[in-house]
């Protein structure tokens, strides 16, 4: 795998991080419960895809709730 290929990926969840208020430690405790990776640089790109549409969704029901 190589990182650049992951760069655009890694600013959206950077962004979606940023916009919902979290550390990147939150991204990490994620990337640890949804695939057993202890830090989001270990995770390859199909899992990047779905950490970020995680942080997306979650980020849609946040705006739904008005918070």
């Amino acid at each position: 795998l190589r990182r650049t290929d992951a760069a655009p990926l890694l600013g959206k969840i950077e962004a979606l991080l940023a916009d919902g208020g979290y550390h990147w430690n939150y991204a990490h405790a994620m990337a640890r419960g949804m695939f057993g990776r202890d830090k989001v640089e270990y995770l390859d790109n199909a899992q990047l895809h779905k950490l970020a549409a995680a942080l997306q969704i979650a980020a849609n029901r946040k705006k739904k709730k008005g918070g």
